[in-house]
């Protein structure tokens, strides 16, 4: 690739970036990376604290409970029964509470809202609930749903996806950034399925023990392999 081009994709690929933090936009994860490569990207998709924030936790693959809470911040965890398959198939059984959210690494762990979904369906009501509640007076919200594999795998490809579809374009409309991770390769047909819905695509990958980035910014542009820096 010669200068020129380069330079241009840069500033292509700058100005896509700029027009999503603006205007709102959905964003999918994806990339069978080891390690903490996912947790990384969440983390600064999130933004800060001070932002109002709803983050799903399925399996626990992004991290994302590892970041800082704030005040301000709604936490949906889905039980370790039902991400095992144990639990029964029902929108009933969740908690609410104001505990411990996240464990080590969380300074300000114990002061975000946190309910606990006993069933793939009620995880997805629960979310979709605070993301409703947090867009009608937010602005600028970020929402995470670190894996949707377990959602998927319980309610199905169509319903996951009428899903999503239903919480990002919530997001997007209050002028927000909701993303979700599915820690498979990008050529699978469950991540081709759900790009149809994003605005960007974002693949990882490790070079070396080192995390990198990539940007499919549909439409727009492709940004080369970038740094994924904490």
């Amino acid at each position: 690739m010669d200068s020129g081009t380069g330079t241009e994709r840069a500033r292509e690929f700058a100005d896509a970036l700029g027009r999503l933090q603006r205007d709102g936009g959905t964003l999918l994860v994806v990339g069978a990376t080891p390690g903490d490569t996912h947790g990384r990207a969440c983390r600064r998709l999130l933004g800060s604290s001070e932002q109002p924030r709803v983050v799903g936790r399925t399996d626990g693959s992004c991290s994302a409970g590892s970041a800082r809470t704030g005040s301000k911040d709604r936490l949906i965890d889905l039980a370790v029964e039902a991400r095992n398959g144990a639990a029964a198939c029902s929108d009933a059984g969740d908690s609410t509470g104001t505990g411990p959210t996240a464990g080590p690494g969380s300074p300000e762990a114990g002061t975000a809202r946190r309910t606990v979904a006993e069933t793939p369906a009620a995880f997805g009501a629960r979310v979709a609930d605070a993301v409703a509640e947090l867009t009608t007076d937010a602005d600028d919200p970020r929402v995470c749903v670190d894996s949707l594999l377990p959602v998927v795998e319980e309610l199905g490809p169509e319903r996951t996806f009428e899903w999503y579809h239903t919480v990002s374009a919530d997001v997007r409309a209050a002028g927000g950034v909701c993303h979700a991770h599915l820690p498979l390769a990008r050529d699978d047909d469950l991540v081709r399925r759900f790009e149809t819905l994003v605005d960007a695509t974002i693949e990882l990958r490790l070079v070396d023990g080192r995390p990198e980035q990539r940007w499919f910014v549909h439409g727009e542009v492709t940004s080369d392999w970038l740094p994924l820096r904490e």
